[in-house]
């Protein structure tokens, strides 16, 4: 699947300025802002879950790979939307986590028409004084899935050509 993205954002710095009611300096709340703006504009998706799985915070790019929308992502958990994914997964995913402090792996992602998405998740554990949450960046990888699919079959055709001579 491939997803169309945008070149450029425009960005008003006096709407900035005032991004999410910031009462601190005009520098602070741009400096926010512009994090604010990376993040809802990254190429990749961006989630925030709590250690139970339930998601907090997802990006555009999310919305745009999964197909849901951002209410409907908040009512889920992260295990729901991972094939075969149970709590007891998620929970040893978390636990890996914990240990190394990063978690990598490929899975795939159940969009909302119950299609699947092969992806590359990298998640982080980040603590805000005592209260932990997973940052997970999703990449969407079904152009490089299906290229690499497309090499293997090359490579037997080439092999069968080569045996019959």
């Amino acid at each position: 699947m491939r997803v169309a993205r945008s070149a450029e954002v425009v960005v008003d710095p006096d709407t900035a300025a005032g991004h999410a009611g910031c009462a601190r300096s005009r520098g602070h709340c741009l400096r926010d802002a512009r994090h604010h703006v990376a993040i809802e504009h990254a190429p990749d998706a961006v989630c925030w879950f709590e250690p139970a799985g339930r998601i907090l915070y997802v990006n555009r790019m999310t919305t745009r790979l999964t197909g849901f929308d951002r209410e409907e992502l908040r009512a889920r958990s992260v295990f729901d939307l991972v094939p075969d994914g149970s709590r007891e997964w998620f929970e040893e995913r978390w636990r890996e986590m914990v240990r190394s402090g990063t978690l990598e792996l490929k899975t795939d992602v159940i969009r909302r028409d119950g299609s699947k998405l092969p992806v590359e998740v990298r998640v982080t554990r980040v603590l805000f004084g005592d209260e932990a949450y997973g940052c997970a960046l999703v990449r969407d990888v079904s152009d490089r899935t299906r290229l690499e699919a497309e090499l293997v079959q090359a490579q037997k055709m080439e092999a069968v050509g080569r045996l019959a001579g």
